[in-house]
Parts: structure tokens; C-alpha cells; sequence
């Protein structure tokens, strides 16, 4: 489903005239509706690397594959449909707009179909937003939605185009406690009843300790958790 090969990336430093390298030669291979989390230190790569899963950002060297495509042998616009029609997004902050309400927040991915079936598109958003709780505030401003409520309705867009991958970066890392295990509880009911492939990065070692697979990243390496022996030996 998603591998990379040999995947550097580096940034251009405003100090130096040498580039800062981020991520060292990762590779790894993620199998279809598999749940994987990344670890390690702020400022490591951890966003960095979901991006470049999601073509959202392309490496320096070495390939990104989703779903069988070669990120680097499509065009800015195939990798947007892309981005738009395989793969779901959710960030530490919610990012809705707050001119729209709950339900047009979760329809906004589909407006980039111009042949969408709108009516379809609309039903499908309402089953999601039920399925997150919010069945009673789809008329609401984001404004009078708690922080817990905001990043569902987060979640439920990231799912409206039925994407095969969902990326989620420290999707609970805003909440507080109780919220966030509310919202971890969320993302692996999502992924055990839906077979989408979940990855993601987090601080949350209790969240973390919940997926498939666990890594590492640290020092632009991508080093497996001894966890996932021991998931390997008992499968």
C-alpha cells in the first residue's frame, strides 16, 4: 500500500549555504488497512515524513509509492487528485473554516469533484458525522464547538472521500486528556471497522502502543520498535 525506498530530505538552511538533512535514507513498507505510529523527539522529521507519504511534499532523493503510484512520476495536478481521492488528513489543529458550518466543513474535499453526486456527497457526510457523535450540531459554527468536537468533525472530513489511507499528525496533541483518549478510542474504531491504512505521529505513547506497528524516527532514521518482534512472533 505506501513504501518508501531510500528516501532523504533536506531543507535549505537561511544560515548556512549547506542544506539541513531531515530524513536519512528511510525506507519502509506498509501493508493495506495496517496501523503504524511514529515516534521520537520534536523536530525530528515525524511531519516531514507524513507529508511526504501524503504528496504534500516531494524528497530530496528516493521514491515515494501510495497505492502502486510513484509520487514522483505524477504531476502536480495528478498528485492532487490523488491527495484529494486516497488520502484523508488530520492535523493537531483542526484547520476548519469558520464561515462554514459543521456539515459544509465536512463537505469541502468533495467540491473538487465537479461530478460529484452532491445529494450522495451530503448523505454520506451526515452517516459520518452521526458516526463521530455530532448528529445533533451539523448546523453549528465551529465557534461553538469544544476542542474535543472541532477535531471529530476533522476526522469525519478526512473520511468523506472514502480515502484508503488516513494520515493523522498528533491528532490528539492539542486536547486534553480525557478528550484525547476520546478522540484515540475514535481512530481505532475508525480503522478496525473501516480497513482504512492508519498512520500516524504522535507524542501519545498510550495512542501509540495501539496501532499495528511502532517506530522510531530519530536523527533522520526510522528505527523499529522491539514491539513489533515481538506482534511478529506471536502472529
Amino acid at each position: 500500500m505506501i513504501e518508501l525506498k531510500g528516501v532523504y530530505k533536506e531543507y535549505a538552511s537561511p544560515e548556512t549555504t549547506q542544506a539541513v538533512p531531515v530524513l536519512s535514507g528511510i525506507d519502509l513498507a506498509i501493508d493495506a488497512g495496517s496501523s503504524v505510529a511514529v515516534v521520537g523527539p520534536s523536530g525530528c522529521g515525524k511531519s516531514t515524513l507524513l507529508n511526504l507519504i501524503g504528496a504534500l511534499d516531494t524528497p530530496t532523493k528516493g521514491q515515494v509509492i501510495l497505492d502502486a503510484q510513484d509520487l514522483s512520476r505524477l504531476d502536480d495536478r495528478s498528485q492532487s487528485q490523488l491527495r484529494n481521492q486516497k488520502v484523508g488528513f488530520i492535523f493537531q489543529m483542526h484547520h476548519l473554516l469558520p464561515q462554514l458550518t459543521v456539515l459544509e466543513n465536512v463537505l469541502v474535499p468533495t467540491l473538487a469533484n465537479k461530478h460529484a453526486d452532491r445529494a450522495k456527497d451530503t448523505v454520506r457526510a451526515k452517516s459520518l458525522l452521526e458516526q463521530v457523535g455530532l448528529q445533533d450540531v451539523t448546523a453549528h459554527l465551529p465557534s461553538q464547538l469544544s476542542g474535543g468536537q472541532r477535531q471529530r468533525v476533522a476526522v469525519a472530513r478526512a473520511l468523506i472521500n472514502q480515502p484508503k489511507v488516513l494520515l493523522a499528525d498528533e491528532p490528539t496533541g492539542a486536547l486534553d486528556q480525557a478528550t484525547a483518549e476520546q478522540i484515540s478510542d475514535l481512530l481505532v474504531e475508525i480503522h478496525k471497522t473501516q480497513g482504512v491504512t492508519l498512520v500516524m505521529v504522535t507524542h501519545a505513547k498510550s495512542l501509540a502502543a495501539r496501532m499495528d506497528k511502532l517506530y522510531t524516527l530519530d536523527k533522520g532514521r526510522l528505527v523499529p520498535s522491539a514491539e513489533n518482534r515481538k506482534l511478529k512472533t506471536e502472529n
